[in-house]
């Protein structure tokens, strides 16, 4: 974090804890669920030449995460992490796990595919993001150069993931972080979902209510030790203020 040096969007996981973290140490007395990625988002404008491409901050990130032995692995970013620990019999021994970055990005120009060969995930809500700081948290007690988004654009990301992804454990940790983000961060409900029908049609909520079923309620709220019913009644209300 400490070699970026350009303000950069914290996306994914990692944003939806340091948005409800506090609260739910607060009521559980343990921190909210981590996340295997990192996500950054970075914006690129629509038209963006070549040569602004090349010395722009999606460029600097690239080289910057080769630099420190990221490699390229799909779509996304990956090195192994190597740790010291201590065994039964007090022996030391080595463990690995691999660590992924995930650059986001809200849209590519014409000129893109002639620079990088590859291609990153896309979020269009990183323009609405970035153009407005009122979007915007700062996260100076990680890096000065780094935010995060508001609630309620990321509760409409965190809606759009659940829709485009079918990977079942995922899609737990989505539902996850989409409740906390309704019932446990600093807005309340009310205002998170008036801000939110700005940035996400009522289709896509329409969508979750047809993928979001009792199994997957239960088994988040397993997963965040909340009481039965509880993701089922912040729910059901989400898709009631969207009048579906």
């Amino acid at each position: 974090m400490k070699s970026i040096t350009n303000p950069t969007c914290l996306l994914g996981g990692w944003a939806v804890y340091h948005s409800v973290n506090t609260s739910f140490f607060r009521k559980k007395n343990r921190p909210y669920l981590g996340s295997r990625d990192i996500d950054f988002g970075i914006y690129i404008k629509p038209m963006m030449s070549k040569t602004k491409l090349i010395s722009s901050q999606l460029f600097q990130m690239t080289h910057l995460l080769e630099s420190e032995a990221f490699q390229i692995d799909g779509i996304r970013y990956r090195k192994d992490i190597t740790y010291d620990i201590r065994g039964a019999n007090g022996e030391e021994k080595k463990e690995s796990f691999p660590l992924y970055i995930d650059i986001i990005v809200n849209a590519y120009p014409p000129s893109y595919s002639d620079i990088i060969p590859q291609y990153f995930f896309e979020e269009p809500l990183l323009e609405n993001i970035y153009s407005s700081p009122q979007y915007q948290i700062q996260l100076p007690k990680i890096s000065h150069h780094l935010f995060m988004p508001t609630p309620e654009i990321l509760s409409a990301i965190k809606l759009q993931c659940i829709c485009g992804r079918n990977i079942h454990h995922k899609r737990v940790k989505d539902l996850c972080d989409l409740y906390s983000l309704l019932f446990y961060a600093s807005k309340s409900f009310k205002n998170t979902v008036e801000e939110m029908k700005k940035f996400i049609a009522p289709g896509s909520v329409r969508q979750v209510k047809e993928i979001v079923d009792k199994e997957l309620m239960i088994e988040s709220e397993k997963l965040l030790g909340e009481p039965p019913g509880s993701i089922n009644t912040v729910i059901i209300n989400l898709f009631n203020e969207f009048g579906i």
